[in-house]
């Protein structure tokens, strides 16, 4: 029963849908439309092509994701407190529950932008772009939604139990940004492997783009001449992180303070 609600309450959020597939897929049509910039790409590149902006477009939408939770763990926080302390509710119960719904929001929007970007990129160049390996696609995205969900909820309880209330303006934007830049940052310019190999927005990224474009991850991935990487780093970083935050999020929900969010108002 749990999971029905938290699992509706996620696929019905309409500022999750607008944020996550009407933004995100408008910055994919706008990317299309821009082009290459007089670039000649082979016609073999097309489908990694693509997959870059794939791989850009879904991790950004992901990260609405993790905005969300926090959110919702912001506004949320003092009747989960009294929830876990009073009634037949566990922190262990509410996060598994949310895990899984997070990973099949995952899925949702990953999956949507997925088709919308073999429609767009297949307009874009007049020729069929289908992504190489969808069910991979899929994988990473029920990853990447764990993540994002495992991220979001640690930095609320963070603010929550620690920071204060009044500290809450940073999860508006902050995880979403972090996304954007790491993500457009990568697909642009060549950036150092190890910052790749240590940061799971760009592991959930790279991924995406092999998933899509069948070729292995680059430090720039419009540039197979760029330094490659290993997809086993880049999936243990993203796991490793994940089940990390996970432990985090456990421990810091049997912490809960509660506070009210009015104390976020400036004085």
């Amino acid at each position: 029963m749990l999971l029905k609600y938290f699992a509706k309450a996620l696929l019905s959020n309409k500022r999750l849908w607008v944020l996550g597939i009407v933004q995100m897929g408008g910055w994919l049509c706008f990317i299309a439309a821009v082009g290459t910039g007089g670039t000649v790409i082979p016609a073999n590149l097309l489908v990694p092509y693509a997959g870059v902006w794939y791989g850009y477009i879904a991790l950004a939408s992901l990260s609405t994701l993790a905005v969300t939770i926090a959110g919702s763990i912001l506004y949320s926080n003092a009747s989960l407190a009294y929830g876990f302390r009073y009634t037949k509710l566990s922190p262990a119960s509410y996060l598994s529950n949310m895990v899984v719904s997070a990973a099949v929001m995952g899925v949702a929007l990953s999956a949507t932008l997925l088709v919308a970007s073999y429609a767009v990129f297949s307009e874009r160049f007049g020729t069929s772009l289908p992504p190489v390996d969808p069910a991979g696609a899929v994988l990473i995205a029920v990853l990447g939604g764990t993540f994002m969900l495992a991220f979001g909820m640690a930095l609320a309880l963070v603010v929550v139990n620690y920071a204060g209330m009044q500290s809450q303006g940073f999860l508006n934007f902050g995880p979403s940004m972090l996304a954007i830049v790491l993500g457009l940052s990568q697909a642009l310019v060549a950036l150092p492997t190890a910052l790749i190999y240590a940061s799971p927005f760009n592991a959930i990224e790279s991924l995406l783009f092999e998933a899509y474009g069948n070729i292995a991850p680059h430090a720039n991935l419009t540039d197979i001449t760029s330094t490659s990487l290993q997809w086993e780093y880049l999936l243990v970083t993203l796991v490793a992180w994940t089940v990390a935050l996970i432990a985090l999020d456990s421990m810091l929900l049997r912490r809960l303070k509660p506070r009210s969010i009015e104390e976020a108002r400036p004085m």
